[in-house]
Order: C-alpha cells, then sequence, then structure tokens
C-alpha cells in the first residue's frame, strides 16, 4: 500500500492501506505520537456519529493507554459505567442503549440520567451479558455511560486480545 496523507491540526497524517504492507508501514512510521489507528472502510461514504465504516483500532504497539485501568495494582478489574435510563434499566451510552441491568439495587441512591460505576469479571456479548457484577460508586456528574464496544473491547483486551495481524488476515480474505 502507497501512503497518502491527510492533512490534520497537527501536519500530514499518514495513510495505509488495510493490507499486510500497509499494516506494516502504519506500526512502523511514527510522525507524532498517536492513540490508536483509525480504519476507514473506502467502498461507503462516511457518515458522521457511530459507523461501521470506521475502526478506532488500539494495542499496546500504537497506544500508551489501550488498556482502561482504574486501579494500578489490579489492572485485570474491568470497570464499566452505565446511565439510569427513566425505567430503572442500566443501560450503555450507545444510539439505541444495550440494557445491561436493572435497579434497585440494594442502598444505592440514584435517579434517571445518573452514572453508575460497576467492576466486572466477564462479558458475554450475544446476547449482551455482564457476569459477576459489583457496585462501585455513583460517578461524576460529567462521566457519561460507555458503548458496549468499548465494554467488549475492554474484555477482550484483557483476555482473548484480537491481534491487529488477526484483523488483516480478515482483511485479506
Amino acid at each position: 500500500g502507497s501512503a497518502r496523507h491527510r492533512k490534520g491540526k497537527g501536519g500530514e497524517i499518514p495513510c495505509h492501506n488495510a493490507d499486510r504492507e500497509g499494516k506494516g508501514q502504519a506500526y512502523k512510521r511514527r510522525v507524532f505520537e498517536m492513540d490508536g489507528r483509525v480504519g476507514e472502510m473506502k467502498e461507503k461514504l462516511y457518515e458522521p456519529g457511530v459507523a461501521a465504516t470506521m475502526l478506532l483500532w488500539k494495542d499496546q504497539n500504537c497506544s500508551q493507554y489501550f488498556l482502561e485501568v482504574h486501579q494500578p495494582e489490579t489492572p485485570e478489574v474491568q470497570v464499566v459505567h452505565l446511565r439510569v435510563a427513566e425505567t430503572g434499566q442500566l443501560v450503555t451510552a450507545d444510539p439505541e442503549s444495550v440494557v445491561l441491568g436493572q435497579l434497585p439495587l440494594e442502598g444505592v441512591e440514584c435517579s434517571p440520567g445518573d452514572t453508575l460505576r460497576f467492576a466486572i469479571q466477564s462479558v458475554q456479548v450475544d446476547p449482551p451479558l455482564l457476569n459477576n457484577v459489583v457496585f462501585n460508586c455513583k460517578a461524576n456528574t460529567k462521566k457519561s455511560a460507555d458503548l458496549w464496544s468499548k465494554i467488549v473491547f475492554q474484555f477482550q483486551i484483557r483476555y482473548a486480545a484480537i491481534t491487529v495481524d488477526m484483523l488483516a488476515g480478515g482483511v485479506a480474505q
């Protein structure tokens, strides 16, 4: 893949094809410190918002902060943030919210719109489910709920990571 460039705030941003050669160039070339890589599907036009035409990829090779850790002494503990819906359901921030729980939680005072923080031990993708959920606290008022894709990604990166080589292998097929 030949490199192209896009003009960004910090200068030119290198662009590579999503083949084996392009992936290698993207990981070797460090123009400036980045926090991940963005993939764009060329066959379809991008529409602003949540779109299947874009992919934000983070791993230990291209992002200093790919693993979200709330307590450095226990990086294996995954923390998720869920919003309290009007119905009392605990939901993600997705445009079509994913329901992952239900109030009441004993001893927790909260209102619709509040964001609550939980520690979890595992994620089931289909149907969406969190396992061994422990309430931590009511989150800061500015903290929004997590997207379902972030929850799954953070689980996968801890226990069943998909590598960029696996991703590139799927593109090549």
